[in-house]
């Protein structure tokens, strides 16, 4: 995409900011894909540490604080398979990373950041965009100064995702055909797919976590 060339049609499911973050990381040539790794694993470490900074903010100073930052951190980083994304570059660590600072943001009343952090983690996710949505409208409310930055958001968000697709691949929603199609081992081909997400889930120590959690909380 560097050279003005974009080839998207045997590749796995557009995402706008790790293809951009690829463009940026090209001029180092042979070692661009390492240099993704890097920000890929930084993405992973970090979202496992503000996980806990905004538990402890939300808790307050003290015993409490300490709990619940810790019970943030480790539930992160026991979710099934988060190290292992982050090892092979996977930008789900990133992604998680952008709305903690996102919510860190807008604890400190900074709304505006806070929005263009979540607007980026869309770049990655669609599933981010009915929260980016409902926080847009709540904002487009109480912030009418940020109402052309929400407006321009809300154009540059769809086209991000579907111009390149039409560049590269001479449709639009190919991203949406290609990530209905199973990576081998994921729940989708099991012979029972809803049994095979929920065993899953119950690996991950929700339980104690949300005990532990309502314990710092109460």
């Amino acid at each position: 995409m560097a050279g003005l060339r974009l080839d998207t049609v045997d590749g796995p499911a557009f995402k706008p900011l790790a293809v951009a973050i690829c463009v940026l990381l090209a001029p180092l040539g042979g070692a661009a894909p390492t240099a993704w790794l890097l920000v890929a694993r930084f993405g992973a470490v970090l979202a496992v540490l503000l996980a806990a900074r905004v538990a402890w903010r939300l808790a307050g100073a003290g015993p409490r604080g300490v709990v619940a930052a810790a019970v943030a951190g480790v539930g992160v980083a026991s979710c099934a398979g988060w190290w292992w994304h982050g090892a092979v570059g996977n930008a789900e660590g990133l992604f998680v990373a952008l709305v903690l600072l996102a919510v860190d943001a807008a604890l400190d009343d900074r709304h505006g950041r806070a929005s263009a952090l979540v607007w980026l983690a869309a770049l990655l996710r669609p599933e981010v965009w009915p929260l980016l949505g409902l926080y847009g409208l709540w904002l487009w409310l109480r912030r009418p100064g940020l109402r052309p930055w929400l407006a321009g958001g809300a154009v540059l968000l769809p086209a991000a995702w579907l111009l390149p697709e039409l560049w590269g691949s001479g449709d639009a929603l190919r991203a949406s055909a290609r990530a209905q199609i199973p990576n081998p081992g994921q729940p989708a081909t099991a012979d029972r797919p809803a049994w095979a997400a929920l065993r899953a889930a119950a690996e991950i120590p929700l339980l104690p976590l949300a005990l532990a959690g309502l314990w710092a909380l109460r």
